[in-house]
């Protein structure tokens, strides 16, 4: 069986967005995004626009936390501009949260009617609709530049293995991204943020160097790693 049931967002917790629920939050919509593809697989999944609002806010709040956080290591001033950031950001998501958790909620009570977990004898037939789908769903990786370079392209290209590994939280593959991947470019990801900010904010230039460094780190080894696996396909 299923480890858990996919449409329990907890949404409940959300009263009170601390960056782990935050966080838990975010992983668990991926899930429920990932189970979907692959239920109605070769289908396009549906949409809820309240649960995807929902998402990017709580996406833009994390980010607000993960800055705050570093921000506390550089100096009071900077600190004191990142908990406003926060205090508004987590405003914004609370609005969103009152407006949509009704509608979200009624969402999530349909689908798991719509998609109900397989049955213990449809398992087989569930782990052949998951390798069919990786087959299709490693194509625009193929075609995927090994250099990409822009922070855009590494967050496009994160997306793509986040998902696939979400879906092996559901079902057996038979090969999933190599370990560490996703967690370099995740960490570039948050260290280009946290640069992007400083900037803004007229950090000093020593300051903004030594996190750009951190992220150009992250995103080496982040390349070494898809290059090396990337051409291992061929």
């Amino acid at each position: 069986m299923l480890k858990k049931a996919p449409f329990h967002l907890r949404l409940r917790k959300l009263t009170h967005p601390t960056p782990r629920r935050i966080y838990r939050f975010r992983r668990r919509i991926k899930r429920l995004q990932a189970y979907l593809l692959l239920y109605v697989f070769p289908q396009t999944p549906p949409s809820a626009p309240p649960i995807e609002t929902l998402y990017k806010q709580a996406g833009k709040l994390r980010q607000a936390y993960l800055i705050r956080k570093a921000a506390e290591d550089f100096s009071p001033t900077l600190t004191k501009k990142a908990q406003k950031q926060v205090r508004k950001r987590k405003r914004r998501f609370l609005k969103a949260y009152r407006l949509h958790k009704a509608e979200a909620k009624k969402i999530l009570r349909e689908w798991a009617d719509r998609f109900p977990v397989p049955a213990e004898e449809a398992f087989q037939r569930w782990h052949m609709q998951g390798h069919t789908w990786l087959q299709s769903w490693k194509a625009p990786l193929s075609d995927f530049p090994l250099s990409p370079y822009t922070p855009e392209r590494w967050h496009d290209l994160r997306g793509l293995l986040r998902t696939w590994e979400m879906a092996a939280y559901w079902v057996k593959l038979p090969e999933i991204p190599p370990p560490g991947l996703t967690d370099y470019l995740g960490k570039a990801r948050d260290h280009y943020i946290l640069y992007k900010w400083l900037v803004k904010q007229g950090s000093p230039p020593s300051l903004q160097d030594k996190i750009k460094r951190k992220y150009r780190k992250y995103e080496q080894k982040a390349l070494e790693t898809w290059q090396n696996w990337r051409l291992s396909w061929d």
